[in-house]
């Protein structure tokens, strides 16, 4: 794992470690996390955790992540002030990447939340099926 991690602060979603088109990761943190630091040392160690991971440890550390007690009440608290954050529960997203050197457009795909989703609808599709309707 890298000693020092480039941290961007924006307006959506909650937290995602990304890696940019020259391969170089940074970790995207909603700024309103600065006001529940609780939730955020949380947030920032899971993200530490997906630093230089392969998909595996990827999905691995996704489906280990759970919220209880304080921290839930705070993760919930946190999602139901600041609507922006339903965005980090897109399976499919489109980011500007907009600074002195580039402007473009990018699509960032998160698998756990494709996968969720996908077992979410097989879910409910045998759910119809079963239904009759």
């Amino acid at each position: 794992m890298k000693n020092k991690v480039k941290v961007k602060y924006i307006n959506y979603g909650l937290a995602s470690t990304i890696k940019d088109s020259k391969g170089k990761e940074y970790i995207e943190v909603n700024k309103a996390l600065n006001q529940h630091p609780v939730l955020k040392r949380y947030v920032m160690e899971h993200e530490l955790k997906h630093l230089e991971a392969d998909f595996k440890r990827d999905m691995t550390n996704d489906f280990k992540t759970s919220f209880s007690g304080e921290l839930l009440k705070e993760f919930i608290i946190f999602y139901f002030t600041h609507p922006s954050a339903w965005r980090q529960l897109l399976p499919i997203d489109f980011h500007r990447i907009k600074n002195k050197k580039e402007d473009y457009y990018e699509i960032r795909v998160n698998w756990f939340m494709l996968i969720f989703w996908i077992i979410v609808l097989a879910i409910v599709s045998w759910g119809f099926y079963l239904g009759g309707f």
